[in-house]
């Protein structure tokens, strides 16, 4: 397997994980919006825990890759130039969703747990 063709599969499996804490998010959000038990929010943090660790392990194989894309001066000599540079895109617009509901997330915790200690 030539060298961007693995850049681009381990871009791909790297969007699967990041694709499966999105739903992971998503599901936590909808826990914390209907006042699930905080049981269910703490398994799918440790799901999403595990999955981080999955995704650090290919970002340590990744990052040679990474340089040497960052290196290029020009994109087109890489023969998958198009799919990786779609790849990237469609990664970094994963990762701002996951971030902006984790955050709306956060004010979600934040607010119950501040009811909890009204009580």
């Amino acid at each position: 397997m030539g060298s961007w063709e693995e850049f681009y599969k381990l871009l791909q499996k790297q969007e699967g994980y990041y694709r499966v804490i999105l739903e992971i998010v998503k599901a936590e959000n909808d826990c914390l919006v209907n006042g699930l038990k905080i049981l269910e929010i703490k398994k799918l943090v440790k799901k999403r825990n595990i999955l981080m660790s999955c995704i650090q392990e290919v970002e340590n194989v990744l990052l040679p890759h990474k340089q040497k894309w960052k290196d290029i001066k020009n994109p087109s000599v890489c023969s998958h130039a198009k799919e990786v540079s779609n790849q990237l895109s469609n990664l970094s617009k994963l990762i701002k969703e996951i971030l902006l509901t984790d955050t709306s997330n956060q004010r979600l915790m934040k607010r119950s747990m501040y009811d909890l200690k009204l009580k």
